[in-house]
């Protein structure tokens, strides 16, 4: 049975941690029942630290003071630390009184010896005259909801050890298809085969013999506490100095300075940053003239791109963004005869370089307007085949043009910093003349982009 002082120290833990109101904030609750609202900064078995709401001001508190701690929707059950390797053993009925009365903190120190789970010597199946003494039994464990729970099977001494852990083994398989076929869940129960290892410390108790222990509790977790021994600080040795005298007025300073009220200062919260790498796919909308553009003059699929964009955001609905990378196009032109012979070919590839600045404004979570402005590097190079008719030459040519245009698209989180960026995007090029291309340059597409946000 369960030791009288344990078992009256355990229910302190309960009723204490019953008590405990689970709030948005974090709460500290000492064993005077006095809630200390708090924001916990560590956890220890000797200290908790913790940064007060009321001033924010940094405290500390022994952890063996405490009977339990409530961080967000978890709570930390304290024990002493002599309970960390104590399991105690409770009957029946009380068994089923602290599931009744939901005494977690009893039963995650406890164990139970399931008497109806009798197997025939040397048989492993479960018998269907413990099946059914077992259903009532099943269905109190299947009543309670964010409890997982360990089936141990043991054996006795009689006949070869391993004999006896293969067979405990088997018949710990046999209970836990049982109870799963009966609507225990098979993520809420594990069992362990023990064979002859664990002999029973009680008089009254049979070796062969099968256990049940609550292992875990749904948001309650076990926090050991010991004594708290501060640490030594040797003071360092005070060397007396002369006094200056002090003047009038520095003493009336040095008054109002003690006079005023002390106000901790507050530091401002990092504002958030991302980078996004996207790849984009982009459009020609208008008819380029010459080697820029395919047969019909429109069409031209970006062969790759990519960029990294960078953002600054000083408030939550406004990013400050900086974003470069670089795009190529590659055009085959095939001249033909009437008779649809390929007489010579020239393929032109365009590689755009930009650099781009520009503000992300949030309509809502997700959704989001890019204007953007900067400029761009175009280089054009164009191949002739060996049978055009100015043989295999290679024409290359450059120029800076500036670029305006922007993006809709939404911003996803996906977990705690991760983020995915789709966005529908359109640039214009003014231009004036390069490579023979007289008119303006317009161009839209999509972009798919992956990346991290640290808010």
């Amino acid at each position: 049975m369960i030791k009288p002082i344990s078992k009256l120290m355990v229910y302190l833990v309960l009723l204490l941690c019953a008590c405990t109101t689970v709030i948005a904030q974090d709460i500290v609750l000492s064993k005077d029942s006095v809630e200390t609202r708090c924001k916990v900064n560590s956890m220890s078995s000797t200290l908790i630290k913790f940064t007060r709401t009321d001033n924010g001001l940094q405290d500390s508190v022994e952890t063996a003071s405490l009977r339990s701690v409530t961080i967000s929707d978890s709570t930390y059950v304290v024990y002493p630390l002599a309970f960390a390797n104590e399991v105690n053993l409770l009957s029946m009925s009380e068994f089923q009184q602290a599931l009744a009365m939901k005494d977690y903190a009893l039963l995650l120190h406890a164990k139970v010896i399931l008497a109806d789970a009798v197997f025939l010597t040397g048989r492993t199946d479960l018998p269907p005259s413990s099946r059914t003494k077992l259903l009532p039994f099943t269905n109190l464990l299947k009543a309670q909801k964010g409890l997982k729970y360990a089936i141990y099977v043991h054996t006795d001494s009689i006949g070869k050890a391993y004999n006896n852990l293969m067979i405990s083994q088997k018949r710990a398989n046999s209970l836990r298809i049982f109870f799963v076929n009966n609507g225990i869940k098979a993520d809420n129960i594990i069992v362990e085969g023990k064979g002859e290892t664990e002999p029973s410390a009680e008089t009254n108790v049979s070796d062969r013999r099968v256990e049940v222990q609550v292992t875990s509790v749904e948001k309650l977790q076990i926090l050991y506490a010991e004594k708290y021994i501060p640490p030594v600080v040797t003071p360092t040795p005070v060397v007396e100095e002369k006094k200056a005298e002090t003047p009038v007025e520095a003493i009336s300073v040095l008054q109002n300075l003690e006079k005023a009220e002390y106000k901790p200062v507050k530091r401002a919260a990092k504002k958030p940053i991302s980078f996004v790498l996207s790849a984009d796919g982009l459009y020609a909308i208008n008819s380029l003239s010459g080697d820029w553009s395919s047969k019909d003059g429109i069409g031209i699929l970006q062969g790759f791109g990519a960029e990294l964009m960078f953002s600054y955001y000083p408030k939550k609905w406004l990013g400050l963004t900086i974003q470069g990378g670089m795009s190529q196009w590659k055009v085959l032109r095939r001249y033909m005869t009437d008779n649809n012979e390929v007489v010579y070919t020239t393929r032109s590839t365009v590689q755009r370089i930009p650099l781009r600045i520009g503000t992300r404004v949030f309509l809502g979570k997700t959704f989001y307007i890019h204007p953007q402005g900067g400029m761009q590097m175009l280089n054009l190079t164009i191949q002739n085949s060996d049978t055009h008719p100015q043989s295999n030459a290679t024409e290359k040519s450059n120029a800076f043009k500036p670029i305006v245009g922007g993006a809709l698209g939404i911003e996803k989180k996906i977990g705690k910093t991760a983020i995915l960026d789709i966005g529908l995007q359109y640039f214009m090029t003014p231009n004036e003349d390069f490579s023979g291309v007289r008119e303006d340059l317009h161009y839209g597409g999509i972009k798919l982009g992956i990346g991290f946000k640290n808010d």
